[in-house]
């Protein structure tokens, strides 16, 4: 099979599936797939709610495959400015975003996970930013988005020493937001995203966007958006 990334409608739930077997590594262009295709699912009304797991029992994926590491400065600016574009287009969605979390969640996969909204993780899972420990460090938005989500002295001391945890430790830091039982990390991530979906979908896109905009901006900048956001909504 071609490694790459699938899309399959569920509804109103689209379920994005990273296929790269077995560690589902993130090669520049799984990574290029995930922003074509959260173009497209953004820009598609009858989605409401989104998921984002992949193939296989191993890993979620294991991070970026090594093999295309660069070797000089541009060529490592442009591969981070590629990797946070993939991060960045499952953040900026419309519609809430669902990881589905099992095995390896390193690296590139981890950050894949933080630039959704909610993270359902099986048991198997183990989490962490190990990048460090190659001279490098997470470049595609997880020394930001890992200190905004969990304590930042949790954060940091994930990141510099490189550390890895497993989902009962990721859980009681906030870096995933429910574990069940191995093997069932998609299908309860697609139950809580039907749950979504069935909500009232304005409301829904606007209480994202105004959770964004604070976290992004601060307190006040959010503020001033949730006037103008709860107005709309009571046009609506």
């Amino acid at each position: 099979m071609t490694a790459g990334v699938t899309i399959t409608i569920q509804g109103a739930v689209a379920v994005l599936t990273i296929c790269n077997e077995p560690l589902n590594l993130l090669t520049r262009a799984i990574r290029g797939d995930i922003e074509r295709i959260a173009r497209d699912v953004g820009s598609d009304d009858s989605v409401r709610a989104v998921v984002v797991t992949a193939a296989g029992s191993r890993a979620f994926s294991a991070g970026s495959d090594i093999r295309e590491f660069p070797s000089t400065q541009d060529a490592g600016r442009n591969r981070a400015m590629h990797e946070q574009a993939g991060c960045d287009a499952l953040a900026d969605l419309p519609q809430p975003v669902i990881a589905a979390l099992f095995g390896h969640v390193l690296g590139g996969g981890l950050e894949l996970a933080l630039a959704c909204d909610l993270r359902i993780a099986d048991t198997t899972a183990r989490l962490g930013l190990p990048e460090v420990k190659l001279g490098v460090f997470p470049s595609g938005g997880g020394t930001q988005r890992l200190p905004q989500l969990i304590r930042p002295s949790t954060a940091r001391r994930m990141i510099l020493l490189g550390e890895v945890v497993g989902s009962a430790k990721a859980a009681e830091v906030g870096l995933v937001d429910e574990i069940v039982n191995p093997g069932e990390a998609a299908s309860s991530a697609i139950e809580v995203a039907h749950q979504i979906a069935n909500l009232p979908v304005l409301a829904v896109r606007a209480i994202k966007k105004s959770i964004n905009t604070g976290l992004a901006a601060g307190v006040r900048a959010g503020s001033a958006v949730d006037i103008e956001l709860i107005a709309g909504l009571f046009e609506s």
